[in-house]
C-alpha cells in the first residue's frame, strides 16, 4: 500500500513538473535588487490552526528573502505536494532545503524541488515499507528567494495536498501563504 503512495506523490509531482516546464523563461529576470533595498514579508497568520500549513518568515539577508514551509498538528502524514506561485518580476526562486517535519519518523524521505517562472514546485515522501506516517508540527522545507526588482508578491499555493498512507489527499487541510514586499 505504501509504494502505492510513493507512486502516486511522485505522479502527481512529475505531472506538476511537467506543468513547469512551459514556465521557464527565456530572459534572466534582471539584475538582483538594488542595494539598500528593503525586504519585507507578512504571512496570511500569525497563529495557524491546526490541521494547516503555513509559510512563515525566517530572515532576510542582502537582497535574499528566507522562508520556510510548515505544518501545525496534522495527522498521518506520508506526504506532500505543493506549487508556491509568487509574482516573477519581484521575485526569483533561488533554492530549497527539506526540513525536520518527514526527518522526525526516523525513516528516510524523498525530496523533489523545481523552480520555475514564479513557481516553486515542492514534492516530499517518507520512504519505506515499515514506516509509519508523521503526525504533529514542522517545517516541510525551507525556501530562498532572491529580489529582482520592487514591488509586491503574493506566495500562492495551488495544487496542494497533503497524502496519508493511502494516497489520498488529507481533507480539510488549511493552506497559508503571504506577501512580499521589496522597497526602496
Amino acid at each position: 500500500m505504501r509504494c502505492s503512495v510513493l507512486f502516486i506523490l511522485f505522479i502527481v509531482c512529475a505531472g506538476m513538473f511537467v506543468g513547469l516546464s512551459g514556465c521557464d523563461s527565456e530572459d534572466d529576470s534582471g539584475d538582483p535588487a538594488e542595494p539598500g533595498w528593503s525586504i519585507a514579508y507578512t504571512a496570511d497568520t500569525q497563529n495557524p490552526p491546526p490541521n494547516s500549513v503555513y509559510l512563515d518568515f525566517i530572515t532576510t539577508s542582502g537582497d535574499d528573502l528566507f522562508l520556510s514551509v510548515n505544518v501545525r498538528e496534522v495527522e498521518n502524514v506520508f506526504g506532500v505536494a505543493f506549487a508556491l506561485h509568487f509574482d516573477p518580476a519581484v521575485f526569483e526562486y533561488i533554492n530549497s532545503t527539506e526540513g525536520d517535519f518527514f526527518k522526525s519518523s526516523g525513516a528516510e524521505s524523498a525530496y523533489i524541488a523545481a523552480g520555475g517562472d514564479g513557481v516553486v514546485t515542492i514534492g516530499i515522501s517518507i520512504l519505506g515499507a515499515e514506516t509509519s506516517p508523521v503526525s504533529g508540527s514542522g517545517t516541510l522545507c525551507s525556501l530562498v528567494f532572491r529580489a529582482v526588482d520592487s514591488g509586491r508578491s503574493r506566495f500562492d499555493y495551488r495544487e496542494n495536498h497533503l497524502f496519508d498512507g493511502s494516497g489520498d489527499p488529507i481533507p480539510d487541510v488549511q493552506w497559508f501563504g503571504g506577501l512580499g514586499i521589496v522597497a526602496d
